[in-house]
């Protein structure tokens, strides 16, 4: 069975590069704000154009409302 192998959080070309060269096929692109490597969807579209080595990327993105609900949530299992 073969494997794919997805690398997450490419934020530049530079890394999306060094993915498909140690060969990945799939990159993954952060678009959650609270995120380390997020990118803005403008940047996230620059990146894509670049890297025509990998298939496909994949995305990460929360819905603004889910993520507020989360983190009321997390802020009233703090409180208890």
């Amino acid at each position: 069975m073969p494997v794919a192998v997805k690398i997450c959080g490419l934020n530049s070309a530079a890394a999306a590069d060094a993915a498909a060269r140690a060969g990945a096929e799939f990159g993954g692109l952060m678009f959650f704000s609270r995120s380390p490597r997020n990118l803005s969807f403008e940047a996230g579209a620059q990146l894509a154009a670049l890297v025509e080595l990998l298939r496909t990327a994949a995305r990460i993105e929360i819905m603004p409302r889910l993520q507020e609900g989360r983190e009321r949530t997390a802020r009233k299992k703090k409180d208890a």
